[in-house]
């Protein structure tokens, strides 16, 4: 796991698992970076989320959003996402559509239902700076906030077209920085607590 390799949580048993591991076996097969990256995202989240004594059940639904959460990107054209600079307004546009396009892919399947909220609303911002909805913090669900923070400290600390991973120090500053006005900060004090002390999680 970047940023973090002792900190590591055996999944839990979900009655629907066949269904997404289907669609994360073919996220894997069309692009093993995003597939890679949802899989860490699920074990920080859940890792989290035990953290914080939240009921089996609904700990396993954050863990299985997280995995899919970037399910959308697969529709992304890769020469943007895999773009080596900066990217142009325009392709950052196109990029802001995959929560949009992620939910659209599974809400047809009703299994997939607990599942939309997190690959909706993962890009959101307590500030209601985020996209594609400008939700604020108390719009936006807890276990949405639980994966934005896994989310972004796997982003920061994994290697990407545009740059080399950052330290685990270095994504814990951003993390705590950003506190209160893009995520959550209870969840941040107990991820970060977590890093610090890998060997408290069960």
């Amino acid at each position: 796991m970047a940023g973090s390799a002792t900190l590591t949580v055996a999944p839990t048993t979900w009655p629907q698992a066949t269904r997404w591991e289907g669609i994360s076996h073919a996220i894997e097969a069309q692009d093993p970076i995003t597939a890679a990256h949802g899989n860490r995202v699920g074990a920080y989240a859940l890792a989290i989320a035990k953290a914080l004594s939240i009921p089996p059940a609904k700990a396993e639904i954050i863990r299985i959003g997280a995995c899919l959460h970037d399910i959308g990107k697969i529709a992304i054209p890769k020469n943007i996402l895999n773009k080596p600079g900066p990217l142009t307004v325009e392709e950052f546009q196109i990029v802001k559509l995959h929560p949009l396009i992620g939910r659209k892919m599974l809400e047809p399947g009703a299994a997939f239902e607990p599942f939309l909220p997190i690959v909706e609303l993962h890009h959101e911002h307590s500030d209601g700076s985020g996209y594609p909805h400008g939700l604020t913090h108390r719009e936006i669900p807890f276990g949405v906030r639980i994966v934005q923070v896994a989310d972004v400290y796997d982003a920061l600390t994994s290697t990407r077209p545009y740059r080399g991973p950052l330290s685990q120090a270095e994504s814990i500053e951003i993390l705590l920085s950003g506190a209160g006005l893009r995520w959550d900060p209870e969840v941040i004090r107990v991820f970060v607590s977590m890093l610090k002390n890998p060997a408290s999680v069960a």
